[in-house]
C-alpha cells in the first residue's frame, strides 16, 4: 500500500530512484516522453529561452562558489587532459571558421599559400585591433556566435602583414596583380 504520510512518501521516492533499478526506469521513462513530446520541448525552449539561460547561468556560479575546492582538485588532478582538449577544441574552431571563409579550400585569399601554421584571418576594413578590444581574444567563438560576418578573409601572414603596414593598405601580391592587367610596370 502506498504511504499515506507526504514525508515518508518523498523518502520512498527519494530512496527508489537513487536505486539502480529506479535510475534505470527513470531514465527509460524520461527517454521515451522526449520521444512523444519533442514538439512541445522545442517550444518549450524557444519561448523561455531568456528564462533558461539565465536559470543556468545563476545555478552555475552558485554551484561553483559550493563546490570550488572539487574544482580545484579536478583541475589540479586532470591538468594535462584538459589542456589537451581545450587545444583540440581551439583547433576545431579555428579550422572550421577557415573552412568557411576559404569555400573548404583552405589557402590564403590573396597568394594561395595553403600551410594552416602560416594562415590567419584578416580583417577586411583593417580595423582588427579596435575589433578585438571590443569583443575579446576569442574570436573563432564570436565569429561562429555571429553567423561568420562577412568582415574577414583568409590571408597568410605576410599578405596580412604587407595589408596592415602598407600606406594603401594593399598586399603587394594584389597590387602586382593590377599592375600585369592594367598593363603598368
Amino acid at each position: 500500500m502506498p504511504c499515506k504520510d507526504p514525508e515518508k512518501a518523498k523518502l520512498c521516492k527519494k530512496k527508489w530512484d537513487q536505486s539502480v533499478k529506479g535510475k534505470e526506469y527513470n531514465k527509460q521513462y524520461n527517454k521515451q516522453w522526449y520521444q512523444n513530446n519533442k514538439e512541445k520541448v522545442k517550444q518549450y525552449y524557444q519561448k523561455n529561452q531568456e528564462i533558461i539561460k539565465q536559470y543556468n547561468k545563476q545555478y552555475n556560479k552558485q554551484w561553483y562558489q559550493n563546490n570550488k575546492e572539487k574544482v580545484k582538485q579536478y583541475y589540479q588532478k586532470n591538468q594535462e587532459i584538459i589542456k589537451q582538449n581545450n587545444k583540440q577544441w581551439r583547433q576545431n574552431k579555428k579550422l572550421q571558421v577557415y573552412n568557411y571563409y576559404s569555400n573548404f579550400d583552405v589557402k590564403c585569399n590573396c597568394c594561395g599559400e595553403r600551410q594552416i601554421e602560416f594562415l590567419a584571418l584578416d580583417h577586411i576594413y583593417n580595423n582588427g585591433g579596435h575589433h578585438r578590444r571590443k569583443i575579446g581574444s576569442d574570436i573563432y567563438s564570436w565569429i561562429i556566435k555571429n553567423n561568420y560576418p562577412s568582415i574577414f578573409q583568409l590571408l597568410c601572414h605576410n599578405c596580412n602583414h604587407a595589408r596592415g603596414h602598407n600606406p594603401d593598405k594593399i598586399c603587394p601580391h594584389q597590387r602586382q596583380k593590377a599592375e600585369i592587367i592594367l598593363g603598368e610596370p
